[in-house]
């Protein structure tokens, strides 16, 4: 019982928590290497919600990958990327196309290097 509380608590804590953890790390990098442009382009997009849901079935994937079956964690990172920029994930002919692409990928890796994380740890407490 005591296991799988702490697989339940670790993957709410991956899936949902990686989210912020996640977008304060981007967020602290657009005002670093961006300052003179706006903060709040994120708010004015429709599909910003989206995002944490993108995000969470990404951790939750990876973080279930790890655990079950590791040797399909990189067939499907390297997936999951080409299905983003195949669903046109960032259209290319937006003004900073290139430098949200480039941040988008960051906040991918940071995101499985994340479930890679709490999926190692749930297999430690086996």
């Amino acid at each position: 019982m005591k296991f799988w509380l702490i697989v339940i608590v670790v993957y709410a804590a991956s899936v949902f928590g990686g989210h912020y953890i996640v977008g304060e790390g981007l967020h602290r990098i657009r005002k670093k290497c961006f300052p003179n442009r706006s903060t709040d382009w994120e708010s004015s997009d429709p599909a910003t919600s989206l995002v944490f849901f993108v995000g969470a079935t990404e951790r939750f994937m990876a973080t279930t990958l790890v655990v079950i079956k590791p040797s399909y964690l990189l067939p499907f990172v390297g997936a999951w990327i080409a299905l983003k920029y195949a669903a046109n994930w960032l259209p290319s002919g937006t003004p900073f196309a290139r430098e949200d692409s480039l941040l988008a990928l960051i906040g991918t890796t940071w995101s499985i290097a994340i479930a890679i994380a709490v999926g190692w740890l749930i297999n430690a407490a086996k």
